[in-house]
């Protein structure tokens, strides 16, 4: 045999019992790369079937008169959408007091030795009485998007905060100052096992009714507010 055929045979044999032996060698390798990738967090998408821009204007009310506005608030419905809790809240709750010049204040409120009424008097309140005379009741509905607002569901529905201005007893009715001071309030929803809980896609109609009880005194007559409404979805854990 070639000796030199030979000497290549066993060299060959060797290596091969390294290699079964545990010893180190450099293994055959290739790659395939996958380049664009992309990769990013999904979207809590709180939506509703009322303008960012419209202005809830409550308007002038009398004693005992009531306002009433309709919102359907809806999660975003795409896979990449966690589900959530929804939460109303005011803020932003600035009152105008309309001056005690006219028979107003001027009626309830004048206690100089004068008989005036000015921005100097004790009980004078440069806010007015509005924010803490009008009260605020808020609600869920048993509605789709489509009926919110346009037509009754079957009459179900969830009181979340205040008392409604029906009600025989307003001894707990809470102020719009109440609502801003108590912060946000859970809504909730009909036809589910956690009815806080809102899926892609679910929603419920929220009914926010402002009105000024009947035994409201002269003080208010004038007075005005202006706040911020705001609908939140949060994930939920």
């Amino acid at each position: 045999m070639n000796s030199k055929l030979m000497k290549a045979g066993l060299a060959g044999a060797a290596a091969i019992a390294l290699a079964a032996g545990g010893g180190t060698f450099a293994s055959w390798s290739d790659f395939h790369t996958w380049s664009g990738n992309h990769a990013g967090a999904g979207t809590l998408t709180l939506s509703t079937n009322t303008p960012d821009s419209q202005t809830f204007n409550v308007g002038n009310l009398i004693p005992g008169g009531v306002w009433t506005e309709d919102t359907y608030l809806l999660s975003n419905k795409t896979d990449s959408t966690p589900n959530g809790n929804l939460f109303v809240s005011l803020a932003g709750l600035t009152g105008h007091e309309d001056g005690c010049m006219g028979n107003t204040e001027a009626i309830d409120q004048a206690t100089d030795a004068d008989g005036s009424c000015n921005s100097t008097d004790s009980n004078y309140n440069p806010n007015g009485q509005f924010p803490s005379d009008a009260k605020i009741f808020i609600k869920t509905l048993d509605a789709s998007e489509t009926t919110c607002g346009v037509a009754p569901g079957d009459g179900s529905e969830k009181a979340i905060y205040g008392v409604d201005p029906g009600a025989a007893d307003q001894s707990q009715a809470k102020s719009l100052a109440d609502l801003q001071a108590a912060g946000p309030q859970e809504l909730l929803r009909f036809g589910a096992t956690d009815p806080a809980l809102f899926h892609p896609g679910e929603g419920v109609c929220v009914e926010t009714i402002v009105y000024l009880p009947k035994d409201v005194d002269n003080a208010v007559q004038g007075d005005s507010a202006t706040f911020d409404i705001t609908g939140t979805l949060k994930q939920a854990f």
